[in-house]
C-alpha cells in the first residue's frame, strides 16, 4: 500500500499576513535599535527645564542654579522656561504631552504631583501615569507666623485668643490650594480652630497683608519670613516641618505641640516613557549638581533641606502623600473648581 502524504497549501491571505507580521517585527526591531542609539547619544542638543512659576521665585532660582550645574555634567545647555499659572497645571500639562526623549524635564512640587489631583475635578494631566520620577530635590521649611500687634507669642496663646473670638482671626496665603493654604487648614482641623482664609496672588502680597494687619497670621517659608522675624515685624510660633529650624532654635515644631508636621517639597520628573538610560543620566547629573558649593549655598540661603532619592523611592513617597492629602482635601471640601 502506498501512503499518500498530503501537503497543506498556504493560501494567498496567509502569505500576506505572514509578510505583514515579518515587516512589523522588523520595524519594531529597527525602532528599538534607533531609540537605543538615540538614548546612548543623549544629550545631543539643549534640554528644556520647565518651571510652573514666574521668574525670580524660589523654585525658579533652584531650577536655574541646578540647570547650570547639570549642563556641565551633561555637556549640553539646559534652558529654563517659565510656564506659570493654574497651580502649576500649565507647566505639568506641557511636559506630560512632550516627547519622552529626555529633552523636556519638569521641576514638580507637592501641588503638581499630589494636591492638584484632589483640588481639580478634571485635571489635564495624570500626576502618576504621565510622569516618570527622577529624584527628590529638596524640602522647604515652613513656619507659622502672627502679627505682633495680636500679643500672641506662642501657640497656646493663639488657641486661647481664637477660641475667645472665633470670627476675628484671618490668615493669608499665596493662593487657594497652595501648601500654605492646605497646611493651615490642617492646623485648624487638628486644633479645632476657626480662622478665615484670605487668599492672595503670591507670597509678596500675602506677607504685606499680615504686616499691614489685614490678617493676623499666615504660613510662609523660612527664607521669606526670616528678615521680618529678625526685625520684630512678625512672630514665629511654630515650625511646620518635622525638626526645629537652626535659624529658629527656640521655636517648637508642630509635632512637639501635638500636631502633624508638613511642608513643601520638589522633585525632578520627565514624561512617562523616557528611556531608562536617559533617566539614569539625569539622576546622576542632578545629584552631582546638588553637591556643588554653589547649589549647597543656595539651599542654605533658602532654608531648603536638600534631598535626593531613587525613582522608586520618589514614586512610593508620592503615593503615600496622595493617600494622606487627597482624603483630607476632600473631607475639608477644598476645591479649585
Amino acid at each position: 500500500m502506498v501512503a499518500i502524504m498530503q501537503t497543506r497549501v498556504t493560501t494567498y491571505e496567509e502569505t500576506a499576513l505572514l509578510n505583514r507580521i515579518r515587516k512589523l517585527a522588523l520595524f519594531a526591531m529597527l525602532l528599538a535599535c534607533a531609540m537605543s542609539a538615540q538614548s546612548q547619544a543623549w544629550p545631543s542638543k539643549p534640554i528644556r527645564w520647565i518651571v510652573g512659576y514666574s521668574p525670580g521665585g524660589g523654585t525658579d532660582m533652584i531650577a536655574r542654579v541646578l540647570a547650570e550645574q547639570m549642563s556641565q555634567t551633561l555637556g549640553q545647555p539646559i534652558v529654563v522656561e517659565n510656564k506659570p499659572g493654574a497651580n502649576t497645571m500649565i507647566a505639568a500639562d506641557f511636559v506630560a504631552k512632550a516627547q519622552p526623549d529626555g529633552y523636556t524635564i519638569l521641576i514638580a512640587d507637592n501641588g503638581t504631583l499630589v494636591a492638584n489631583g484632589a483640588l481639580y475635578k478634571k485635571l489635564s494631566y495624570d500626576p502618576v501615569a504621565d510622569f516618570a520620577p527622577i529624584s527628590m530635590i529638596g524640602r522647604f521649611q515652613f513656619v507659622v507666623l502672627v502679627n505682633p500687634s495680636t500679643g500672641i507669642k506662642d501657640f497656646a496663646e493663639l488657641k486661647k485668643q481664637v477660641a475667645a473670638a472665633p470670627t476675628k482671626f484671618n490668615y493669608s496665603s499665596v493662593g487657594a490650594g497652595s501648601p500654605f493654604h492646605i497646611g493651615m487648614e490642617l492646623i485648624k482641623h487638628e486644633a479645632g480652630l476657626t480662622i478665615n482664609h484670605v487668599p492672595y496672588r503670591g507670597m509678596a502680597p500675602a506677607v504685606q497683608a499680615i504686616l499691614a494687619g489685614e490678617v493676623q497670621m499666615m504660613i510662609a517659608d523660612v527664607s521669606t519670613a526670616m528678615p521680618y522675624i529678625k526685625a520684630g515685624k512678625l512672630v514665629a510660633i511654630a515650625s511646620a516641618t518635622a525638626r526645629r529650624n537652626p535659624q529658629l532654635p527656640d521655636v517648637p515644631t508642630l509635632g512637639e505641640l501635638g500636631f502633624s508636621s508638613f511642608g513643601g517639597w520638589q522633585a525632578l520628573v520627565v514624561p512617562a516613557g523616557t528611556p531608562e538610560d536617559v533617566k539614569a543620566k539625569l539622576g546622576v547629573a542632578l545629584k552631582a549638581a546638588m553637591a556643588t558649593p554653589v547649589s549647597r549655598k543656595l539651599f542654605e540661603e533658602k532654608s531648603i533641606d536638600p534631598e535626593t532619592s531613587t525613582p522608586a523611592e520618589l514614586k512610593a513617597y508620592q503615593q503615600t502623600e496622595i493617600v494622606r492629602w487627597h482624603k483630607f482635601i476632600k473631607d475639608r471640601g477644598i476645591s479649585l473648581e
